[in-house]
């Protein structure tokens, strides 16, 4: 897809490292896992990771080939500018306030900057992200998922600026980690992938993107209780540094300069997606997806569509 529409991306890989003992368990496991997924994926010893990434010390590690990374922002401009194509119609800044039930229909209310108006819709499809639960419940008071939003924060550094940190372009990953307090519905404690080197782009002066210089730290993620606080409280550096010294020990603070700031979506007791029509009312339709929800966008829409709707006829 960002071939066809011409959205930067690269194919970069991904190293998964385990710098203990006790972490090689996890590691064999989701290694067996990718192979039985037909994922390409190597066992890597801790001579072939100094070989390929001099400054990264591990023990063991894995070398997944098809992970990459994407320009989001282009990603998601190019999503709406197909559907204005399309002859639909993207409203920006536009929040629904509230829905309600009219027969077979659902009225939508709407703020748009200055303005509010209603739209009649015969099938509305929830996919509000942080907010899909509040939408939910207002339409249906018996919604039984609740998200628990989970703030990621990010550092960057410059490759260049020293030896020690020189790296290749590939993303750089620890083990799978737990995420406190945070469990599924069977119990067992949700994982994340916790702090983690990632390669970002630059654009040349003809506007062509390129792996450039800058790493992304990150992300630092803690349980919050605002789904909109992007600032308060951000952690200090020396907590990335904790983080990640391990695996690159070679960072200083005085290498870090802050970077953005993201919310997830973690579903409280369950850990799965939810794309689902609505039990109480067939005509809504929920998506909410956790990471990796956008790498999985196109596979989720194309499943609500074409598994969820396919019985659904939309009325002229």
């Amino acid at each position: 897809f960002c071939a066809e529409y011409g959205i930067p991306y690269a194919n970069t890989g991904k190293f998964i490292v385990a710098t203990s003992e006790d972490e090689l368990p996890r590691m064999r496991e989701l290694y067996e896992r990718a192979r039985e997924k037909g994922v390409d994926i190597e066992y890597l010893t801790r001579e072939v990771i100094k070989e390929q990434e001099p400054n990264i010390e591990a023990i063991a590690g894995l070398h997944t080939r098809q992970t990459g990374v994407v320009d989001a922002a282009t990603y998601v401009r190019t999503l709406a500018k197909i559907v204005e194509q399309k002859e639909g119609v993207v409203l920006r800044r536009a929040m629904v306030t509230n829905i309600i039930p009219r027969g077979d229909d659902l009225i939508l209310q709407v703020k748009q900057d200055e303005m509010e108006y209603e739209v009649l819709a015969g099938l509305v499809v929830n996919a509000a992200g942080l907010f899909a639960d509040q939408v939910a419940r207002g339409v249906n008071p018996d919604f039984p998922y609740v998200i628990k939003p989970l703030r990621g924060e990010f550092m960057k550094f410059n490759k260049k600026s020293r030896p020690e940190l020189w790296m290749g372009d590939r993303n750089v990953y620890p083990v799978p980690q737990p995420i406190p307090g945070m469990y599924d519905q069977w119990g067992n404690q949700k994982t994340m992938a916790g702090v983690h080197l990632t390669p970002t782009f630059d654009m040349r002066a003809d506007g062509t993107a390129f792996i450039g210089n800058t790493v992304l730290l990150g992300p630092l993620g803690h349980m919050v209780e605002s789904k909109t606080d992007y600032s308060k409280d951000r952690r200090p550096a020396e907590e990335f540094i904790e983080k990640i010294k391990r695996i690159q020990p070679s960072l200083t603070i005085d290498d870090l300069t802050e970077d953005q700031v993201g919310i997830q979506v973690k579903l409280k007791g369950y850990d799965d997606y939810v794309i689902a029509r609505d039990t109480l009312h067939p005509n809504l339709a929920h998506m909410i997806c956790d990471s990796p929800g956008m790498s999985g966008s196109l596979g989720n829409g194309h499943y609500m569509v074409y598994d969820v709707l396919k019985d659904w006829h939309i009325r002229t």
